[in-house]
C-alpha cells in the first residue's frame, strides 16, 4: 500500500513544480494551496478526510504547525542558498531590501554575507515584536511597516504577506522552495512511514502470536497495571480488551473468580477452581537486571494440560532430548574456577570422549550440557543417563534397545536405544564408574566400532556420537583394583575435566547464592535481601553436598519468615551439628542385634551401602546369592562392590 502525503504550501505552482516526487517514491501527494487559518483548515482536511500518512508543508509559519499538534507534520525550510536566489531575484526592483521571516521562531540565515556576496541592504523583520495580535495583524502590519520604512522590495517566507504586498502594490518575492528541499522532507516522511509500518507489523505478529496461546497469558508491571492479556485470558475471565488493558488490578471486576486469585497465589503455582472450570495458575516475577520489573501469569485447564500431557507420554520416543543449560548459566569467577570453564569450553570444540570428575551436587551435568551446546553437534539431541538409576538389564536395554520379541514383555516391534537416539548429538553418561563390567564392555565396542547392535537383533547401527562420562570414583584407582575395565578407562579418559567440590573455590559461594536467590525470587515471587554477614557465615561450612546443598539450603530459608544474620547463622551451625564439616565428619556407627533391626551413624551414601552389605554378608554367612537377593542387585554389582570393599565369599 502506497503512503498518502498531504503538501500544503503557499508557493501557487507546487504542484506543478513537484509532482513528479509521486513516481520518485512510490507514494500518492495532495497538494493543497493556502496559507495562515486557511492551512490549518487543510491540514485537518487532509488528516482526517483523506487519511494522508503525514503533511510537509511550507511556506507556514511554525506558530500555526504548533496550533494544529501532532507529529505527523513536517515543515520545509528554506535554505541560504534559496534565500539567496530570492534576494538576487528580488534586486530587480532595487537595493534596498527587506527580509520578513514568516515564522514566529525565527531561524538565523546568513544576512549578513549575503549582503555582502550582492552588494545590497538588507533589513530583517520578524513577528515577534506584535505579540497581541492574530495571525494576519501581524502580517499585515510588518508588511505596512516595511512599506513605510521605505525599501524598494519585500523578499517573504510566507504566503499571506507575499499575497498583501502583492494586494497593496508592494513589490514582493516569495522565497521559492527548490526540488531539493522538498525531496528531504519527503524522504524523512517517508523513512518515518516505513519505520511506523515495521512497528506495526511487529506488533500484529506479536499480537497473533500471544492471541494463538491456548494458555492465558497476563503481563503485569510493577504498579499492578495490565500491559499485556491475551485472547485465552480473556475468554477465561470473561474480559475485554478495554475492560482490563492499562488498568489497575484494583479497578477491574470480572465474574470468574479466576482473576480475583491474580493477586492472592501464596508462591508459583496454585490451582483454582473457575466457574465451569479449574486452572493451574503460574506466576513468575519478571526482572531487568537485578530490579523488579513486574509480573507474568500463565493459567490453562487443568484438563488441556492433563491431555497435553497424555499426548507427551505417547510421543516422548518422538520429541528429542534438549540440553538447557549453556556456560553462562554456571556461576563463578575465580581464577580458578574461570579456567576449568575456559577448558571446558575449549573442549566443546572437540568430539573426543570427556570424562567430568567431581563429587556429587558439583554441577557435572550442567558443564556436559553447556560443553553440548556449544559444540559442532549442539543442534542434535543431547541424552543423558545415570548408570545407578536401573538395573543391569534394564540399564542394557535402554542403552541399546531390542529387537521385537528379544524376551518376555519387550514392546512390540521393539525398541530403539539410547545411543541411536543420541544420533548426530551428544551421550551423557553420568556416574560411569558404577556401571556393571559386561556392559562395559559392550561400551568398550560402541566406542571401537561405533556401532550399536540391540538386544535380540543381528545387524550393527552406525551411530555419530559425541559421549560425555561423568563420575564421583577415582577411576584410575578402580581400574588398579580391578572395579573397571582398564582399556575402558584408556579409551574414555581422553579429554579430561576435574570440576572442584565448593569448598575449594569458596570465593564463588556469594555469586552462586546470589544466582540462586533471584531463580527462587522469579518462581515464588518473594523478594529476598542477602547481607554480607551471611555469606561470612556460610563460608564456614564445608558444604560436602556441593551446589545443590546450597540450593537447598536456600530453597529453605526461602519459606522462613525473611531470616536475618543470625537465624543463617543457626541454620548453618545445625548443618555443621548434624553432618559435621568435611574434615570432621563422624566414623560410620553400626550395630547389629536381633531381628533385622541396624543401626548405622551418620556418613557418605557409599559407606553406609558397604555397612548393609558386610552386615547382610556376615548375616548369611557369605552367601553372596541370598545376599544378592535380599538387595534386589544382580551378582555381578554384588560382586564387584565385595571386592571393593576387600571381602570374599562362596
Amino acid at each position: 500500500m502506497k503512503p498518502r502525503i498531504g503538501i500544503v504550501s503557499a508557493y501557487t505552482d507546487a504542484e506543478a513544480e513537484f509532482g513528479y516526487f509521486a513516481q520518485t517514491f512510490n507514494c500518492e501527494l495532495l497538494f493543497r494551496i493556502g496559507y495562515l487559518d486557511t492551512a490549518i483548515d487543510l491540514i485537518n482536511e487532509l488528516r482526517e478526510r483523506q487519511g494522508v500518512n503525514a503533511v510537509v508543508t511550507q511556506g507556514i509559519p511554525l506558530e500555526i504547525i504548533q496550533e494544529i499538534g501532532g507529529n505527523s507534520v513536517y515543515p520545509v525550510y528554506p535554505t541560504n542558498y534559496e534565500v539567496l536566489s530570492s534576494i538576487y531575484e528580488a534586486m530587480e526592483n532595487g537595493r534596498k531590501i527587506a527580509f520578513a521571516e514568516m515564522r514566529f521562531e525565527t531561524i538565523l540565515f546568513d544576512l549578513v554575507r549575503i549582503s555582502k556576496i550582492l552588494q545590497c541592504d538588507i533589513a530583517h523583520y520578524i513577528f515577534q515584536e506584535f505579540p497581541a495580535m492574530s495571525h494576519r495583524q501581524r502580517v499585515e502590519t510588518v508588511v505596512n511597516k516595511i512599506i513605510e520604512d521605505g525599501h524598494d522590495v519585500m523578499v517573504t517566507m510566507g504566503g499571506y504577506s507575499h499575497a498583501y504586498a502583492c494586494k497593496c502594490g508592494y513589490p514582493s518575492v516569495l522565497v521559492k522552495p527548490e526540488a531539493q528541499s522538498i525531496q528531504i522532507a519527503l524522504e524523512n516522511v517517508n523513512r518515518v512511514y516505513l519505520s511506523h509500518k515495521i512497528e506495526a507489523e511487529k506488533n500484529q505478529w506479536l499480537n497473533a502470536v500471544f492471541d494463538s496461546q491456548t494458555e492465558g497469558v497476563t503481563v503485569i508491571n510493577r504498579d499492578k497495571i495490565v500491559m499485556v492479556m491475551n485472547s485465552s485470558a480473556r475468554r477465561f475471565m470473561h474480559l475485554t480488551k478495554s475492560e482490563i488493558i492499562g488498568k489497575h488490578l484494583d479497578e477491574i471486576k470480572s465474574p470468574n473468580p479466576l482473576f480475583e486469585r491474580f493477586n492472592n497465589i501464596p508462591g508459583n503455582y496454585d490451582i483454582v477452581k473457575g466457574r465451569t472450570k479449574e486452572y493451574v495458575v503460574r506466576k513468575e516475577v519478571l526482572y531487568a537486571g537485578e530490579a523488579p520489573l513486574g509480573t507474568i501469569i500463565r493459567a490453562q485447564p487443568v484438563k488441556d494440560l492433563q491431555r497435553m500431557e497424555m499426548d507427551a507420554r505417547r510421543k516422548i520416543n518422538e520429541s528429542g532430548f534438549v540440553a538447557k543449560a549453556n556456560f553462562g548459566d554456571i556461576q563463578g569467577s575465580s581464577p580458578a574456577f574461570q579456567r576449568i570453564k575456559d577448558k571446558a569450553r575449549s573442549y566443546a570444540k572437540s568430539k573426543s570422549n570427556i570424562v567430568l570428575y567431581g563429587e556429587s551436587g558439583s554441577g557435572k551435568e550442567i558443564f556436559a550440557q553447556s560443553i553440548h551446546n556449544n559444540s559442532l553437534c549442539s543442534d542434535g539431541p543431547f541424552v543423558a543417563i545415570n548408570c545407578t538409576v536401573l538395573t543391569e538389564s534394564l540399564l542394557e536395554s535402554e542403552l541399546f534397545g531390542y529387537e521385537d520379541g528379544a524376551f518376555t514383555g519387550a514392546k512390540k516391534g521393539g525398541k530403539p536405544g539410547l545411543f541411536e537416539l543420541a544420533h548426530k548429538g551428544t551421550m551423557f553418561l553420568d556416574e560411569i564408574g558404577d556401571m556393571p563390567t559386561n556392559i562395559q564392555a559392550k561400551l568398550l565396542r560402541v566406542l571401537q566400532e561405533r556401532t550399536v547392535r540391540r538386544i535380540g537383533g543381528n545387524k550393527n547401527i552406525p551411530i555419530d556420537v559425541r559421549l560425555i562420562f561423568a563420575t564421583n570414583r577415582d577411576l584410575q584407582s578402580d581400574v588398579q583394583k580391578g572395579m573397571f575395565r582398564e582399556d575402558l578407562y584408556y579409551r574414555i579418559n581422553v579429554l579430561v575435566l576435574k570440576i572442584p567440590p565448593l569448598r575449594e573455590h569458596r570465593e564463588d559461594l556469594r555469586d552462586i547464592s546470589l544466582d540462586i536467590i533471584k531463580k527462587l525470587s522469579a518462581q515464588t515471587g518473594k523478594l529476598f535481601k542477602a547481607t554480607d554477614a551471611m555469606f561470612h557465615v556460610l563460608a564456614q561450612y564445608d558444604w560436602p553436598g556441593n551446589v545443590r546443598e546450597l540450593h537447598n539450603f536456600w530453597e529453605r530459608a526461602f519459606f522462613l519468615e525473611q531470616p536475618d544474620d543470625n537465624s543463617v547463622r543457626n541454620m548453618v551451625d545445625e548443618l555443621i551439628s548434624v553432618g559435621g564439616s568435611a574434615q570432621e565428619r563422624a566414623p560410620i556407627a553400626m550395630s547389629n542385634t536381633e531381628g533385622d533391626l541396624l543401626t548405622l551413624g551418620l556418613d557418605s551414601m557409599r559407606n553406609i551401602e558397604n555397612a548393609v552389605i558386610r552386615s547382610l554378608f556376615e548375616r548369611y554367612r557369605g552367601n553372596r546369592k541370598k545376599v544378592s537377593d535380599t538387595l534386589q542387585i544382580s551378582p555381578s554389582s554384588l560382586y564387584r562392590r565385595l571386592k571393593e570393599m576387600g571381602v570374599s565369599g562362596e
